[in-house]
């Protein structure tokens, strides 16, 4: 909430999610096209033009963020829309760090963009199991103390 970047990139995602909507998108469709810029921005990245990539990514970032405020304005925030969110953010940040890998090709950065893309990905994966993990175990505490009563 604090975070001027982060209410930049909302106001820029709003028109877009507005209009995505008027013309039929469902959130799913904004996250097909927020990866196929991502991976436009990969294929520049690797191709040495260093500027169409971050015009691409930070297309794609928009877009990121137009799904999640289009799936707020329809009201169809669910678990497969944030599954196919999900898949595709871990998808374009490993497409990125390997992109900076084949761009710079050299063994240092291919050991840190690894290095990155591991950490990254295990503590992702470890995030979503330990909120999986508190919701099982705060859902199981409300049947435990209903079954009491």
């Amino acid at each position: 909430e604090t975070n001027f970047i982060q209410k930049f990139l909302y106001i820029l995602a709003n028109p877009i999610a507005t209009i995505a909507k008027k013309i039929g998108l469902t959130p799913n469709n904004l996250t097909l096209i927020s990866f196929m810029f991502a991976l436009l921005a990969f294929i520049t990245l690797i191709k040495n033009n260093l500027y169409s990539f971050i015009s691409l990514w930070f297309v794609s970032y928009i877009l990121d963020y137009a799904d999640g405020t289009l799936a707020r304005m329809t009201n169809s925030v669910g678990k497969t829309a944030l599954r196919h969110d999900h898949i595709s953010d871990l998808l374009k940040i490993s497409l990125i760090f390997l992109g900076f890998g084949l761009y710079y090709n050299d063994h240092i950065i291919w050991i840190l963009t690894f290095s990155s893309a591991v950490f990254y990905l295990f503590y992702t994966v470890l995030n979503h199991q330990l909120n999986f993990i508190q919701k099982l175990a705060a859902n199981s505490s409300i049947f435990l103390n209903k079954k009491k009563k």
